[in-house]
């Protein structure tokens, strides 16, 4: 399937929605406040620049950060309310002091959100053991539906085993499959110290590349329990896919 930014697919909705049959709803929809979590240089302000398909969060966080961080409103057309609210921050593992100063933020904004994407790199998944502390102990405590809120995406697949996916833009048979592999290694982890997250909560993708945008996308939504146009674009492209 073709890769789309959220910011395309806004745009065209309304078509997409008539063409299948479904009324698109003039009624406000419920804005969907997405959290982004995880380690210094995952690529978390890369991830939803690239779902949106421009850029809104400066690539980077490095150093110091604040305690009076927020939510920040994503608007991808002219209506009043925004899209969707995104709490974009610094990783944790820079230092004891930033890493101090994270988990203030966290405590501070995780309650308000319905998604929370915690995201790692394929290729460091040795960084798990501290991710998993810091989700058991800052992450899950501090969302109101608790672990059912959380999605795991494994960024830069492009950087497993043999980087054909570099040139080619799709990963190659034999990197499929370690890919997979390191999934259920993951999975079990989180299993064994956290609780039974479900394997397609757990989604292997790459921003840089576009891939499966899409599916971590339809991951977020699905666990968020937002009834807004978001849900009606996932309808759209179903029903698309359906008839390919």
């Amino acid at each position: 399937m073709v890769e789309r930014s959220l910011s395309q697919l806004r745009n065209n909705l309304d078509e997409r929605l008539r063409k299948q049959g479904i009324t698109p709803s003039d009624q406000p929809f419920e804005t969907l406040n997405l959290a982004m979590v995880g380690a210094t240089s995952v690529g978390k302000s890369k991830t939803i620049n690239a779902l949106i398909g421009h850029d809104v969060c400066t690539i980077g966080h490095v150093g110091n950060t604040t305690r009076k961080a927020g939510w920040n409103n994503v608007k991808l057309t002219e209506s009043v309310q925004p899209d969707f609210r995104l709490l974009d921050l610094p990783g944790w593992g820079v230092s004891r002091s930033v890493d101090a100063d994270y988990k203030f933020i966290l405590q501070d904004n995780l309650p308000e959100a319905y998604a929370v994407l915690w995201i790692m790199k394929a290729d460091a998944i040795g960084t798990l053991a501290y991710d998993l502390e810091w989700i058991s102990e800052v992450v899950i405590p501090n969302v109101k539906h608790g672990f059912r809120s959380l999605v795991l995406g494994i960024n830069q697949v492009e950087n497993v085993f043999d980087y054909s996916m570099r040139s080619t833009g799709k990963p190659s048979e034999k990197q499929l499959d370690i890919i997979e592999e390191k999934c259920a290694l993951i999975h079990d982890e989180i299993r064994i110290h956290v609780g039974d997250l479900e394997v397609w909560r757990i989604q292997p993708y790459s921003a840089s590349k576009g891939y499966r945008l899409w599916s971590l996308l339809h991951a977020l939504v699905s666990v968020a329990d937002s009834y807004g146009w978001v849900l009606q674009l996932i309808s759209a492209l179903k029903a698309e896919e359906s008839n390919q």
